[in-house]
């Protein structure tokens, strides 16, 4: 019911030594234009901090929960994820829409929400939920309880360790599970690392990019404390050393692991089905009744005074400037791009088309009509974010760049699975040729692209790359 590693067509690809790095996955069979190549759901994923409070999913499978007009509750600020087993209730269906998601919580209240029963096990015994659940922390036991100690350690400092949390739990786990059935702890280890095995695991100080305005011996030295403090207070809460964990699940392991995490995490924004549902209304290709269009209208212009609220708040908070990095950093944002961005870009522009076609048609609703209006100002993104974090994939992240790639991942949200990525080919694919997805926007410029790869650690030599590097591209 939970498939980690990939599921369907697995007769069409296979993992091998690549001469390009280390290792890579290429066709085993013919593969043609659009067909999809392999379907995956993340190993791990973590879902952005503030994208949790505007997005309320299934914790496991990562579902969106309940019906649309929850959704359209938690975007409002109306309703909170803490609460939404017990306001799920006075949510109705919108017409048109289907079915909706149930809610589960945690048994002991701590905020993590499920779409079952089943994904709450899940998470709880083999995910490891039950290390790191906060519910049956007292307030008397808060002010000094590890746990809670290491969550606002790691909500300060770095997300990533959130997710190594996770890793570790999981991986306490199966250890627990193997080792009380006789299984040697070395052996044990070697099963339940397994998954993690094959990739670049270089120490995180190494893998990572120097920032601008940082000297690189004092950020590696940063890094270095920083895992130092954070492997202490995990260790503490995962009882590394009472276990008898502590030489395996090391601090040098915690290091390699987010090094690992650094070179092959993939950012994923999945349009969530409200999303989708606001869009066919405003695009035409669905209808919608007056008063589900006041509803909606009257939604999105609570979302969009919640944002300028925040906005103006963290003007007041960091003040007018936020310093020479910070502008470098927007600058290459600026430059560089991302795949994302473009297809964002592409779909308002679509949305906006067929926005322009459907009011030739006749009379619009004033309500859609200033439906209309705010997604054209502030982007569908804005006003109904997609599900954002950062994903760990057992075969995506394996799969190397090239800036003229053969396949693309689409990630979607299976009524069945959850997040799912499907890897879809972009030409015919011959046996035993390499598939290749870019990391970046391989539209961009040759500078531009060689610029956006040093976050990756390598140069791209691809023969899109070296056709352009042998012409004397300068641009």
């Amino acid at each position: 019911a939970y498939p980690t590693d990939p599921y369907t067509m697995s007769q069409k690809y296979s993992v091998y030594n690549s001469p390009l790095h280390a290792v890579g996955v290429r066709a085993d069979v013919s593969i043609p234009q659009g067909d999809v190549v392999l379907q995956e759901k993340p190993f791990h994923f973590l879902q952005t901090l503030p994208n949790r409070k505007s997005v309320a999913v299934c914790t496991t499978c990562l579902k969106c929960l309940g019906p649309l007009s929850m959704q359209l509750g938690v975007l409002q600020g109306t309703v909170s994820k803490q609460n939404l087993k017990e306001e799920i209730g006075n949510f109705m269906l919108l017409p048109n829409e289907s079915s909706s998601c149930q809610v589960v919580s945690c048994s002991c209240n701590c905020g993590e929400v499920y779409c079952s029963e089943q994904c709450r096990e899940h998470h709880w015994s083999v995910k490891g939920h039950k290390f790191l659940c906060t519910g049956l922390i007292t307030e008397d036991e808060a002010d000094d309880h590890p746990l809670i100690n290491f969550k606002i350690h790691a909500m300060t400092t770095n997300e990533i360790f959130l997710m190594v949390a996770d890793v570790f739990a999981s991986m306490c786990c199966h250890l627990d599970s193997l080792v009380s059935t006789g299984v040697e702890l070395n052996v044990a280890f070697d099963i339940v690392a397994r998954p993690l095995s094959g990739y670049v695991r270089e120490l995180w100080w190494d893998a990572a990019i120097t920032p601008k305005g940082y000297k690189p011996l004092a950020f590696k030295k940063s890094l270095k404390t920083l895992v130092k403090d954070t492997y202490e207070l995990l260790s503490e809460v995962l009882q590394l050393e009472e276990r008898g964990y502590s030489v395996l699940l090391s601090e040098e392991y915690m290091s390699r692991t987010i090094g690992m995490f650094e070179q092959n995490n993939v950012g994923v924004q999945m349009k969530t089905p409200l999303a989708e549902y606001v869009e066919n209304i405003v695009s035409g290709a669905m209808t919608a009744d007056a008063p589900t269009l006041a509803f909606i209208a009257d939604a999105a212009t609570q979302i969009l005074d919640n944002i300028e609220d925040d906005d103006m708040c963290l003007d007041e908070d960091c003040g007018e400037g936020e310093g020479e990095e910070d502008d470098e950093e927007e600058e290459e944002e600026e430059e560089t791009g991302s795949d994302m961005e473009d297809e964002n870009t592409a779909e308002q522009g679509e949305t906006s088309a067929a926005m322009e076609t459907s009011l030739a048609a006749g009379p619009v609703d004033e309500n859609l009509t200033a439906l209309r209006e705010l997604i054209d100002e502030q982007g569908m993104d804005t006003l109904f974010p997609p599900l954002d974090g950062t994903a760990f994939y057992a075969l995506i992240c394996r799969i190397n760049h090239s800036c003229d790639p053969n396949v693309r991942v689409v990630y979607v949200n299976s009524p069945e699975f959850g997040l799912q990525a499907t890897l879809i080919a972009l030409r015919p694919i011959q046996p035993g040729e390499e598939l290749l997805q870019s990391y970046i926007d391989q539209f961009q410029p040759f500078l531009v692209r060689q610029k956006a790869l040093k976050d990756y650690g390598f140069q791209c030599e691809c023969t899109k790359c070296v056709a352009e590097r042998g012409a004397g591209v300068k641009a």
